[in-house]
């Protein structure tokens, strides 16, 4: 990868998943420095494996819905990282440079996707465009998330918890409570992942984008009469059973930023609403504004910045609705923007 600094800083160089989460953990605990470039050195590739008289160096269409599931889900993480804009449609160039390669090894069906040149594709477009912390940090969740094996047993181990208590079946309840995808280790990875994702938005959109993902590839897998991904074994009742019924999360996204207030609307005494702007992503928002605080301090930041014509930084839950829309948006924080140079 090209540097983006000078050239005697350091490189990030990540060589296995234990790294990777390393270099997580270091950014949630602020100890990641400057570098130069994010280099992955024979790490990671996303392996799945089918067996059955369908998968002879093949793939079938239920596979393949799954793999199309699975770079559309790299698309949108991308726009979440760069754009502040999860539902923007990008541009064939982006859309052609972001295109993962399947390799059909021998064998049934051997599938494996590599994500080294996939990442530096991903390094060079944020590359000016996002601050260097933040490239590192998306980078590297999207690699753990949609080609790490501790993110592949925590959704696994998640969609378990959750459909044992959804099924009526005794026996079907009974069956999955003896599966076991996680240990300590995947617990504590999945904590640095939670711990980023409340403190960065474009961490916690990547993260709703990926549970989809995973819930499709997961469900692709039951087309063989076995299956693997990741080295993680599927029966196919088991794969049906866990993805079963599984709520689609990348609706649900975070859109916060910097915005500029467009409107202020009191016309429905129960209600705040206002229009804004995102002044990086171009959104525009109509929200209703939740403010549980004694001291209405949110709308308080909105009236002044319609007064003052100045941007205020707003935290903001919505769904998405088709191509380049959100519905449902609810203003969950406001605060005066502080130009990061004014920053003490």
């Amino acid at each position: 990868m090209k540097p983006t600094t000078e050239r005697n800083l350091p490189d990030i160089v990540i060589r296995s998943e234990e790294e990777a989460y390393e270099v997580l953990r270091k950014a949630r605990d602020g100890e990641l420095g400057p570098y130069n470039s994010i280099i992955f050195d024979g790490w990671p590739t996303l392996n799945l494996y089918l067996q059955g008289d369908k998968f002879h160096q093949s793939i079938t269409p239920t596979v393949m819905k799954g793999l199309l599931e699975f770079q559309k889900g790299i698309y949108r993480s991308y726009a979440a990282a760069k754009y502040d804009h999860p539902a923007k449609r990008l541009s064939d160039k982006e859309r052609e440079d972001l295109e993962i390669r399947v390799d059909v090894n021998d064998g049934s069906s051997d599938l494996e996707i590599n994500f080294q040149e996939l990442a530096e594709k991903l390094f060079e477009r944020m590359v000016g465009k996002m601050d260097s912390q933040d490239i590192v940090i998306t980078i590297v969740t999207i690699a753990v998330l949609y080609f790490g094996t501790s993110a592949y047993r925590s959704f696994l181990e998640n969609r378990k918890e959750t459909r044992i208590k959804e099924v009526s079946d005794e026996t079907q309840r009974e069956t999955l409570a003896t599966l076991k995808y996680t240990s300590e280790q995947e617990t504590k990875r999945a904590q640095i992942l939670a711990d980023l994702a409340r403190e960065n938005n474009k961490v916690d959109n990547i993260a709703q984008i990926a549970f989809d993902a995973q819930t499709e590839v997961v469900k692709a897998m039951a087309a063989g009469s076995s299956s693997e991904v990741e080295g993680i074994a599927l029966a196919p009742g088991i794969a049906e059973a866990l993805t079963q019924n599984a709520r689609r999360k990348s609706e649900e996204v975070r859109l916060d930023g910097v915005y500029r207030l467009i409107k202020l609307d009191w016309s429905d005494t129960s209600k705040f609403k206002v229009r804004v702007f995102n002044t990086k992503s171009g959104i525009y928002l109509d929200a209703e504004v939740q403010d549980d605080s004694l001291t209405g301090k949110y709308k308080e930041a909105l009236r002044e910045a319609e007064w003052s014509r100045s941007p205020v930084s707003l935290k903001i839950n919505a769904k998405t609705f088709g191509e380049e829309s959100y519905r449902n948006a609810v203003v969950i924080s406001a605060e005066k923007f502080v130009p990061p140079d004014e920053v003490a």
